[in-house]
């Protein structure tokens, strides 16, 4: 290996004999095992074992598990984990619960008594100084350090902060549910469940005590599991390694490796500490859609770029900024803002002022719009209803006729540069929104004869919020008001011929049994109900689901007048009411 790497085997106790802090750094997830990785632990590190071979042989048993790389960079604090925090964040985890069940089972014996302290100890180190307290060696991220600290530390088997002691303040209450909802908690949990079903059960059952089986079971976890150990010997050769470790298996994302980016070109430990806040802001804000949110921050002002490119595009800028004092406060604060807004797009909470515009484009699907959205809230946020508008009907009449959505992408990122320039050359409202229609108008978005003929054909699919949106849209339109009842909890789509026709349904609409998934699927078979209909009238002929309790008649939608004063429903008038649909998309979705 290189000079700038070492490596070595270690055991899980050689570890903790070699280093005094190992930490895990704050451009790392935090804690995140769940039930299935824990399970597999258990599986892999003691299902293996056979307990009928008795405590003696087992306490004897040499054989190592191998438990893969752990890669450290040492720092002023100690050494960082680059890889591995999981696994060496569980053993301890597991080493802590097994060290209070030993202390429940050594009955005041010394003997066992001392086993189990010789257990705890290898958790902790002496605190730096004059103290007498007692420090974890392995220290996990700052937001589980909490819950962490207070399962090592507890004497009990109980979950600490599982239970909220009388007289906690509102304050401590609150924090306390917050950390219970956290992985580590959760994991904790699991562990203790883990412990009895492969430990404690299955040592019993072959005839030995809990306190021995638990003996054994920390023996292996602190003797028997082999780890390589790498060493990188300074912060850029760690770093170098952990953007590497991308390809070999490690679950990192881009967003993972442009954070570590950041804390690269971060001068010192303030600035650092502000990227950690930063980009917890952005984390809290955006929750997992980050990289979606990362690529579309980029798409605003940069060069086309698609997900597999991201983390090259924000390395080579980063690199070409890194000697700009300013940039990186700057750069913080612009992505904060956007992710502010961002979010209001992606997850417009009711009282937003672009609910209805955005709920409507989601409703569609339209995706591939927001860095064009973005740069419209962020420099002309009045203009955002119009824009949305515009994108709509787009949208509609491209989805109508089949076309490939991807081939916006790159149109809307490219106009999302453009108003920027735009913005910061001085130009007015006028000349943004001439900007994005000329820049769409060199699409080959369908005209209006297209745009007709492509809603006739159109084949509904059995679950569409788009189609949804579309017939909202239409009863808006028919019912001459802008109340926006695109919501799942307020309509539900109604096959008016049955997509399953019942014999019923199919003789009294004359309509056989191989027409009738090409007639079902119709836009004009297609409505809405402002209450779910009974299921059990879902495949009932025409006549019985317009006079049912929740039915046609009953209906206070405009889209539903023209089948209260039908006596049937046949091939004629589902072709009819897919052109009378047509003759009022051009309307409505209207291009020019």
């Amino acid at each position: 290996m290189s000079q700038q790497y070492s490596a070595s085997e270690k055991s899980f106790n050689s570890i903790l004999s070699s280093y005094n802090t190992l930490f895990v750094p704050p451009f790392q997830r935090p804690y995140k095992w769940g039930d299935d990785q824990i399970q597999e632990f258990f599986e892999d590190v003691f299902k293996p074992i056979d307990w009928n071979r008795g405590v003696f042989a087992l306490s004897r048993d040499g054989e190592t598990h191998y438990m893969g790389a752990v890669v450290l960079c040492k720092n002023d604090e100690g050494f960082m984990i680059l890889d591995g925090q999981q696994r060496l964040t569980t053993i301890t985890l597991v080493l802590s619960y097994i060290k209070a069940r030993l202390n429940r089972s050594a009955n005041s014996e010394n003997s066992k008594i001392k086993r189990a302290m010789a257990v705890e100890s290898r958790l902790f180190r002496q605190a730096a100084g004059m103290s007498d307290d007692l420090v974890p060696i392995i220290c996990p991220q700052e937001e589980d350090n909490k819950i962490f600290i207070e399962i090592l530390k507890s004497e009990n088997l109980e979950i600490p902060l599982e239970v909220d002691a009388p007289g906690t303040s509102v304050a401590q209450r609150k924090s306390s549910r917050l950390l219970r909802k956290r992985a580590m908690f959760k994991a904790y949990k699991s562990i203790r469940k883990f412990v009895q079903s492969y430990i404690v059960k299955s040592a019993t059952q072959s005839g030995i005590d809990e306190f021995s089986a638990l003996d054994v079971a920390a023996s292996r976890l602190l003797q028997c599991l082999s780890f390589v150990v790498i060493e990188a010997h300074n912060e850029s050769a760690a770093f170098r390694l952990f953007e590497t470790l991308n390809d070999r298996g490690l679950d990192l994302s881009a967003a993972d490796l442009i954070k570590n980016n950041l804390f690269t070109i971060a001068r010192n430990n303030q600035q650092r500490e502000l990227v950690k806040q930063k980009w917890e802001q952005v984390s809290d804000l955006i929750g997992s859609d980050l990289v979606s949110f990362l690529r579309t921050f980029w798409l605003m002002e940069h060069s086309f770029v698609r997900k597999d490119g991201l983390f090259d595009a924000y390395k080579n800028e980063l690199s070409k900024r890194r000697n700009d004092e300013k940039f990186l406060t700057q750069f913080l604060d612009q992505l904060i803002k956007s992710a502010e807004h961002y979010n209001e797009i992606s997850q417009p909470l009711r009282d937003s002022s672009i609910n209805e515009e955005v709920n409507m484009l989601n409703d569609l699907g339209a995706k591939t719009c927001r860095p064009l959205l973005l740069t419209i809230k962020l420099n002309r946020p009045h203009l955002f209803s119009q824009v949305a508008q515009i994108i709509e009907s787009l949208t509609v009449r491209w989805m109508i006729a089949g076309k490939v959505f991807n081939v916006l992408e790159t149109t809307y990122a490219k106009i999302a540069i453009l108003i920027s320039e735009s913005v910061e050359e001085g130009k007015d409202d006028s000349a943004i929104i001439t900007i994005i229609k000329s820049e769409l108008n060199k699409l080959d978005v369908p005209d209006d004869a297209l745009f007709s003929l492509s809603f006739q054909k159109y084949e509904v699919p059995r679950t569409s919020r788009a189609v949804r949106h579309i017939l909202c849209r239409i009863n808006e339109y028919l019912s001459k008001t802008s109340e926006h009842i695109a919501d799942s909890t307020s309509v539900h789509i109604e096959h008016i011929f049955p997509q399953e026709p019942s014999i019923e349904a199919l003789e009294q609409s004359e309509i056989t049994d191989e027409e009738s998934e090409d007639y079902s699927s119709k836009i004009g078979n297609i409505t809405l109900l402002d209450a779910k209909i009974n299921m059990g009238l879902k495949n009932k002929a025409f006549l019985t689901k317009l006079n049912a309790d929740k039915g046609y008649k009953h209906s206070r939608l405009a889209i539903n007048d023209n089948l209260k004063i039908k006596n049937s429903w046949k091939k004629a008038d589902i072709d009819d009411r897919t052109n009378f649909y047509a003759g009022l998309a051009v309307k409505i979705w209207t291009w020019k």
